[in-house]
């Protein structure tokens, strides 16, 4: 893992990403998806940043900014009002934040699979079918990873 590297930790049916600024840092955006009534971008610890993910790793690019300029850009975002959407369609979300910083381009690749599929499930009654499985098993994970959290959060 390198400065300016983006990280990725899965969060169960989606990934969350950062920047890693070095010496044990991550930038990103805080809060869980779905309950961002105050989301923020924020440096924490790699620990901070993975949670409880069970996957986690660096993502690979074809293009890149320097890493000193990943890095800034990064930075000049800590404390940034920056309106967050998990789904990407009215605002940003972590996805975009750290394509933006690495590439200088606001991506969410994430949301853009899920539109593409969507919209094949319209087009398509098979994939259709598929498209709903595949919602229904993110939502499990989802919904397994809050559990999981929760459970790691109880003083026993």
């Amino acid at each position: 893992m390198n400065r300016g590297d983006v990280l990725w930790a899965n969060r169960g049916g989606f990934d969350h990403v950062g920047i890693y600024i070095g010496e044990g840092l991550v930038i990103h955006f805080s809060g869980e998806p779905l309950n961002s009534s105050t989301p923020r971008i924020v440096a924490t610890t790699m620990e901070g940043f993975i949670q409880s993910s069970y996957e986690y790793g660096v993502m690979e690019f074809e293009f890149s900014r320097p890493p000193d300029e990943v890095i800034q850009t990064a930075m000049a975002f800590l404390g940034a009002d920056i309106k967050y959407d998990v789904t990407g369609l009215q605002g940003w979300n972590c996805e975009h934040f750290a394509y933006y910083c690495k590439t200088g381009v606001p991506l969410s690749p994430q949301i853009g699979e899920i539109v593409e599929k969507g919209i094949e499930a319209v087009l398509d009654v098979d994939s259709r079918d598929v498209f709903i499985e595949e919602l229904i098993d993110r939502a499990a994970d989802q919904l397994t990873y809050r559990l999981i959290k929760a459970i790691d959060e109880i003083e026993w």
